[in-house]
């Protein structure tokens, strides 16, 4: 396989996994965020994204922890980010294999450009693999 069936390859995959990702994710809203129980996030683990009010997703992310248990992780501090402000929804899929997640994670990120994404960054897909 050459590198540009390989870039076509992922792409493929990044837009099935978004799509997949819209159909499954629970949504919620700031408000509900800061409501106790109302997450209803089921402490197994997860992959999730922040969105704006213009729909654009600002942070995707995944935890083997609950979504607010995450958000508390001094390596990743969500409530001092940047973005943390903007956001309006959230949408999470509960995922407890580490090994989904990350696959999840990774093409979200390829197909949805969050722009405050540092470990994994976003990419465009036609910069990868070259050498």
């Amino acid at each position: 396989m050459n590198t540009n069936a390989l870039r076509k390859n992922i792409s493929a995959s990044a837009i099935v996994a978004k799509d997949w990702f819209f159909k499954n994710a629970t949504e919620k809203e700031h408000d509900e965020w800061n409501a106790r129980g109302q997450l209803e996030d089921k402490s197994i683990g997860a992959v999730y994204a922040f969105f704006n009010a213009n729909g654009r997703c600002l942070y995707i992310g995944q935890t083997t922890q609950t979504l607010k248990q995450r958000a508390n992780v001094q390596t990743a501090f969500h409530y001092q980010a940047d973005w943390w402000e903007n956001w309006r929804c959230l949408r999470f899929v509960n995922i407890p294999n580490q090994t989904d997640q990350l696959v999840l994670e990774t093409l979200l990120i390829l197909a949805l450009h969050p722009p405050h994404n540092r470990r994994p960054a976003a990419r465009r897909i036609g910069q990868m693999f070259q050498l």
